[in-house]
């Protein structure tokens, strides 16, 4: 039993983040093909939440490149963040996340 185009649809309008609803099924798995942003939602995952130095510190990447692939994760929908002070704190959008597997267990019926 194959997904419909209609039920990816469905699923991607029920997604938390007005961003995210209105990206295709295609762009979301092109945004979560890139490993390191994969590794920052899985850090994000065990720490709740963390700065952009913390996550370059763990990775062992540049700021400048986890500010970037943070900033693609945020039009996505998978990623928020808030502003205390001048400190930028990041979280994972856990419904995102959920809709997002829905959608992988919709599609990946293997």
């Amino acid at each position: 039993m194959g997904i419909t185009g209609l039920r990816i649809k469905q699923l991607l309008k029920n997604l938390y983040g007005v961003r995210f609803h209105k990206m295709e099924p295609a762009e979301l798995f092109k945004v979560l093909s890139v490993e390191t942003r994969v590794k920052i939602i899985e850090l994000l995952k065990a720490r709740g939440t963390a700065g952009a130095k913390e996550i370059s510190a763990e990775l062992d990447i540049t700021t400048a490149a986890v500010s970037q692939h943070l900033k693609i994760l945020k039009h996505a929908g998978l990623v928020r963040s808030e502003s205390q002070g001048y400190l930028k704190h990041n979280s994972n959008e856990e419904k995102a996340l959920e809709k997002c597997r829905d959608l992988h267990n919709d599609i990946c019926t293997c």
